[in-house]
C-alpha cells in the first residue's frame, strides 16, 4: 500500500506553488496598474499646465504645432492637444496665430507641422513667420490615459519658457465615435465642393459665387484660407473674389493683429502685381497698423520680386512721405527710422539678389537715419550685405559710393572705426 501521506505532501506542495505563481502575478498586476495610475493621477491637467505658463504673460504672439505620437503612429490626439492648448491659450492675454492659417505657413516654407521643435528650429521658425513663442511636443498611449509632454520655446532666443507633462483622460470607444461634426460644415461644404471643379469660365465663376456668398470673418470665414490657397495653387485669380478681399480688408479695423490681413496680402500680390485699387486698400489697412510684423505686409505691398523699380520707388516715396507726415500707425504714427528699416526689410535685403531698389533707399532716404551707434552699425551692416551679395557691378559700384559716404557723414566712433575695419576686411 503507496504512504498516501507522501503523495499529500506532493500534491498540496504542487498547489501551493501553482497559488503563489497566481498570488505573484496578481500583485504585479496591481501594482502595475497602481503605478500607472499615480503617475496619471500625479500629473497636472493641460488647462492646470497651460495657467503655469500663460497666467502672468502677455503680448506674446504664440503658434502651436500638432503633436507627435511617441509610437510614430498618427491619432486623432495628433490634432486635439494642439487644439486643446490653443483654447486654454485663448483664455489669456496672449496673441494666437490660428492653426488653419499656420498649417499653411509652414507648408509654405517647408516646415515641419507636427513634433518636437528644438532651440535650433524654433530660431528658424521665428525668422520667417510673425511670432515670438512656438509651443510643441509628444505623447504617449497608456491605457486610459494621454501622457502630454509639451514645451514652449521662445523664437528668437531659443530659450525653452515653460516644459510640462499633462494628462488626459480618454474617452471610451463609443464616446469617440459620437463626435460631432463642426457646425460651419453646412457653409463650407458647397464651397468645397464648388472649389473642385475650376475646369473652365463658368465653373470658376460658380466658385467665386460660393465662396463670396461666406462673409470672411468668425469660424466660418475660415474657409476663405483654403479658397485663396486653391486659387494661388492653380494660379487663377478672379476679380470679383479679389475685390471680395479687399471689401474684406477694408473693413478690418485693426489689421496688424488680424491674420487675415496678411492672409489677403499676400493673396493680392501673388499674381506678381499689385494694382492700384489692390495698392490703395493695403496702404489703407497700413495707416491703421503697428509694427508687428509690419515688414511682412511691406513686403506684399511693395511686390519687389516682379514688379518694375519705377513703380516700386513710387509707392516707396508715398509711404515716406505719409511717415514724415504722420499719417501712419495707430495709435501712434511710425518713427521714420522705424519705417526706413522695416521697408528695407520688405525689398528682402536679407534674402534678395537684386539690391536695386535697396540701394535707392540708402540714396533717397538715408538722412532718416539717426546719428547714433545703434543705428550707424544697423545702417553699414545693410550696406556691406548689399556689396557682396548682388553680383551687378553697377550697383555694387553705387552701394560701396553710399558705404563710404556713409561713413564720412556720421559721427566719428570706436564702434563705426571697428565696423570701418569689419567692412573693409570683408571686400
Amino acid at each position: 500500500m503507496k504512504d498516501r501521506s507522501k503523495y499529500l505532501k506532493v500534491n498540496i506542495t504542487k498547489f501551493e506553488h501553482k497559488m503563489i505563481i497566481a498570488l505573484i502575478a496578481v500583485l504585479l498586476f496591481t501594482l502595475g496598474d497602481l503605478s500607472f495610475s499615480y503617475s496619471a493621477e500625479s500629473s497636472p491637467s493641460i488647462p492646470e499646465a497651460i495657467k503655469k505658463f500663460a497666467e502672468n504673460r502677455k503680448r506674446m504672439r504664440i503658434a502651436v504645432l500638432d503633436f507627435a505620437n511617441t509610437s510614430g503612429k498618427k491619432t486623432r490626439f495628433d490634432g486635439y492637444i494642439a487644439d486643446t492648448i490653443v483654447s486654454e491659450l485663448s483664455k489669456y492675454s496672449l496673441t494666437l496665430i490660428e492653426r488653419k492659417r499656420l498649417k499653411m505657413l509652414l507648408k509654405e516654407h517647408a516646415l515641419s507641422q507636427s513634433g518636437v521643435v528644438d532651440s535650433k528650429k524654433a530660431i528658424e521658425m521665428g525668422m520667417l513667420l510673425p511670432l515670438d513663442v512656438i509651443g510643441s511636443g509628444s505623447y504617449t498611449l497608456m491605457g486610459n490615459n494621454v501622457i502630454v509632454n509639451g514645451r514652449f520655446i521662445h523664437v528668437g532666443s531659443g530659450e525653452i519658457l515653460h516644459a510640462f507633462t499633462a494628462t488626459i483622460k480618454t474617452q471610451t470607444k463609443q464616446q469617440a465615435t459620437q463626435k460631432e461634426k463642426p457646425t460651419c460644415e453646412p457653409v463650407w461644404q458647397p464651397v468645397e465642393h464648388a472649389m473642385k471643379n475650376l475646369k473652365d469660365q463658368i465653373a470658376i465663376k460658380h466658385a467665386v459665387d460660393r465662396a463670396t456668398s461666406v462673409p470672411f470673418e468668425d469660424e466660418c470665414g475660415k474657409i476663405h484660407y483654403q479658397v485663396m490657397s486653391s486659387f494661388k495653387r492653380f494660379n487663377i485669380f478672379p476679380a470679383k473674389y479679389n475685390q471680395f478681399l479687399i471689401d474684406t480688408l477694408n473693413s478690418i479695423d485693426d489689421p496688424s493683429n488680424d491674420e487675415r490681413t496678411r492672409a489677403i496680402a499676400r493673396y493680392l500680390s501673388a499674381d506678381k502685381t499689385v494694382d492700384h485699387k489692390e495698392w490703395k486698400a493695403l496702404l489703407s489697412a497700413l495707416k491703421k497698423m503697428n509694427d508687428y510684423a509690419l515688414h511682412i505686409h511691406l513686403s506684399a505691398m511693395l511686390n519687389n520680386k516682379h514688379e518694375k523699380k519705377n513703380k516700386v520707388r513710387k509707392r516707396i516715396d508715398e509711404i515716406i512721405k505719409l511717415t514724415e507726415k504722420k499719417r501712419l500707425r495707430m495709435p501712434l504714427p511710425f518713427k521714420p527710422e522705424r519705417m526706413f528699416f522695416s521697408i528695407l526689410s520688405g525689398l528682402n535685403v536679407y534674402h534678395k539678389k537684386n539690391m536695386a531698389n535697396c540701394v535707392y533707399m540708402f540714396e533717397k532716404y538715408e538722412k532718416l537715419i539717426p546719428d547714433t551707434d545703434k543705428y550707424n552699425k544697423k545702417a553699414a551692416g545693410l550696406l556691406e550685405i548689399i556689396y557682396m551679395v548682388d553680383k551687378d557691378r553697377d550697383i555694387q559700384k553705387k552701394a560701396l559710393k553710399n558705404l563710404i559716404r556713409f561713413y564720412k557723414t556720421r559721427e566719428k566712433s570706436d564702434l563705426l572705426s571697428s565696423q570701418i575695419t569689419g567692412t573693409i576686411r570683408s571686400i
